[in-house]
């Protein structure tokens, strides 16, 4: 609501008025208690009375905000009076300069700034800031001054009449004050930038008027619809500009059909009119009654298979990409040569020890336990999931010809369901391997427990599990 109906002067001076009332009642039953005159100081409630100290101090403030503006003009009036004939000079050599390079003009004021800020530095304040006791200006008042800033509010003088005028001028006054004090305020923040008041702000400030007038100089400024020319031009920076002026675009004649639409779809001119418009005529008598014919090129690029439909389809249909990646055969480690006794990492045979036989034309290893040893079957796995061993055995009497990766694929077999088997529940049938497969295992098996029994103590080795237990250092082992 106070967006529409803000409140009044005297509806917010009666609201601070109010809360001062309740934060001194809340804090005189604190421990320990504070005064209500305490709570009014820190609460700063005479901020906005009037007061002619505060009144004078505010217009000293100002005053020196607004002198350097004086400064300034009685510089200009030396100038212009011959008062030191050296530094009229100069300023008019300078004025030349600045009516030939403009933009030198606000180069000039910052690095001007700049010079006044570091010749400051000399003169900065050692300590942090501090309160100034001559900023009230209480040394030059007088009894009279001083009885009215210690009057109350309304005043205390007899009279109804004196008192009415000097209420109303009291508050027109502390409006003026508090306008004096944020002008004074404001003032003094942008004369603290070349103090040294902050030597943070100062320092930042500087910083910023130098990059600038590097800026300034370096690129050129256009003023208004003019453009000065700068005495330096960097020869990169010509060359943008006469790219940027080539890139523009040109004024170009619009098209015009020749045979411009009567209505959609009915041209203007006739088919035989277009011939002669066109000159097919002229082309055709210059190559004796007929078309020029042009051969076609051999590397022309081969008409696509499907024409691409006219309107784009209402559902989005995933093409599939093409892969252009060249299949190469996996390469097998050193350490796993045919014999091999390896350690499975992952799946159902985890932590059993086989032996390699070859690898398969898709990358996997082929392996077996002997089944009839530690229950591993012929299978294929993934070198990434084994560790090879130092222990070897011979498999020269192994034939492993007829194992591929066709051989270990699944036939599926697609069943046709009646309707009257559609609503029954199927008993499921118990998949069994094929003999075939298992006279295979046979024949490798028996091959392989020939060799491993010839080495002592390999057969109970390959039928025992790896595992990890308390205190083996996995880094350390050596297999």
């Amino acid at each position: 609501m106070h967006y529409i109906h803000p409140l009044s002067a005297f509806q917010q001076d009666s609201l601070r008025h109010q809360a001062t009332q309740i934060m001194a009642v809340r804090l005189n039953r604190a421990e320990p208690p504070l005064r209500k005159e305490v709570v009014e100081y820190m609460l700063d409630v005479g901020s906005s009375m009037w007061s002619v100290e505060k009144s004078k101090a505010n217009y000293c403030r100002l005053v020196d905000v607004l002198s350097c503006v004086f400064l300034v003009y009685k510089w200009l009036d030396d100038i212009c009076m011959w008062t030191s004939p050296v530094l009229s000079v100069l300023m008019h050599v300078l004025f030349f300069i600045f009516v030939y390079n403009p933009q030198m003009i606000l180069i000039f004021v910052l690095v001007y700034v700049i010079v006044i800020g570091v010749w400051k530095y000399r003169s900065r304040s050692r300590h942090p800031p501090h309160m100034d006791i001559k900023l009230s200006y209480g040394d030059r008042s007088n009894g009279d001054e001083l009885d009215e800033e210690f009057d109350s509010f309304p005043s205390s003088k007899h009279g109804d009449v004196l008192k009415m005028r000097y209420d109303r001028l009291r508050s027109v006054g502390s409006r003026m004050q508090t306008m004096l004090g944020d002008l004074a305020t404001q003032g003094e923040r942008v004369q603290n930038l070349i103090t040294w008041r902050d030597p943070r702000a100062t320092a930042m400030f500087l910083g910023v008027c130098f990059v600038l007038a590097v800026v300034l100089y370096v690129v050129p400024v256009k003023w208004g619809f003019l453009h000065f020319p700068l005495p330096f031009e960097p020869a990169a920076l010509h060359r943008s500009y006469t790219t940027t002026e080539s890139m523009a675009p040109k004024d170009r004649k619009p098209h015009v059909c020749r045979n411009p639409d009567l209505i959609r779809g009915v041209g203007k001119y006739s088919r035989s009119k277009m011939y002669h418009k066109r000159g097919l005529w002229a082309i055709k008598a210059k190559n004796g009654g007929a078309f020029p014919k042009h051969e076609k090129k051999a590397a022309a690029a081969a008409a696509p298979a499907e024409k691409p439909p006219k309107f784009y389809p209402a559902d989005d249909v995933k093409k599939p990409l093409v892969n252009k990646r060249k299949a190469r055969p996996t390469k097998l480690r050193a350490s796993i040569t045919p014999g091999t006794v390896l350690i499975i990492l992952a799946g159902r045979f985890k932590g059993k020890r086989v032996v390699f036989l070859k690898q398969l034309t898709s990358g996997l290893l082929l392996v077996t336990g002997p089944f009839k040893i530690n229950g591993v079957p012929l299978r294929r796995v993934n070198q990434s999931y084994v560790i090879a061993t130092s222990t070897k055995v011979d498999i020269s009497g192994v034939n492993v010809e007829k194992f591929d990766d066709k051989y270990f694929g699944k036939k599926v077999e697609k069943k046709k369901k009646g309707e009257g088997e559609f609503f029954e529940a199927e008993k499921e049938e118990k998949n069994t391997l094929p003999q075939d497969k298992k006279d295979d295992q046979k024949n490798v098996d028996a091959a392989l427990i020939a060799s491993i029994e010839a080495v002592p103590d390999l057969k109970s080795y390959l039928g025992a599990r790896f595992s990890l237990k308390a205190g083996m250092k996995p880094h350390e082992l050596v297999f």
